[in-house]
């Protein structure tokens, strides 16, 4: 039943990524909704469920969204929720407001890992893709994260 509920919420998070991403765009940058879920479900399922369903919504998310880059959401989002599984032994991660702190450590790894391979054979330097691309983008997803979190708190039961 869970993993019914989970597929449902990251329906609804596809579904605002990809068509409504345009309407709370601060310049280009624009919160991951999909990582928040994943972090969420990683911490609460563990390391191995973390990763097989990082891997499953970056690649839904890589077929549907952007396909420019088939198969980079799958990886960073693979990785991120590989990671984010270690904090399943800690309860307090998994409750509002201790859940922040793993959210933000599973944003920035995911947005760090995207922005080195995109940035790979081109020009740009990655201490400036890491400001200008990297960590606005994290901040954003952060801010968006910390008021769903707010909203819905986190409980052991939550889903």
């Amino acid at each position: 039943m869970k993993w019914i509920k989970y597929g449902v919420l990251f329906s609804i998070a596809l579904i605002i990524e990809s068509n409504l991403s345009w309407f709370y765009a601060i310049g280009n940058h624009t919160p991951d909704l999909i990582i928040i879920l994943l972090i969420y479900i990683a911490i609460k399922e563990g390391k191995i469920k973390g990763t097989s369903t990082g891997f499953t919504m970056g690649l839904i998310e890589d077929l549907i969204v952007s396909v420019s880059f088939l198969g980079l959401s799958s990886l960073t989002k693979c990785i991120t929720g590989f990671i984010m599984g270690y904090f399943t032994e800690s309860r307090r991660s998994r409750l509002f407001p201790g859940i922040m702190f793993p959210t933000s450590i599973g944003i920035i790894i995911n947005e760090f890992v995207r922005t080195m391979f995109r940035i790979a054979g081109t020009s740009e330097g990655i201490l400036s893709a890491m400001l200008t691309k990297a960590l606005p983008s994290s901040i954003y997803t952060f801010v968006i994260s910390l008021i769903i979190f707010s909203i819905f708190k986190p409980k052991e039961d939550l889903i």
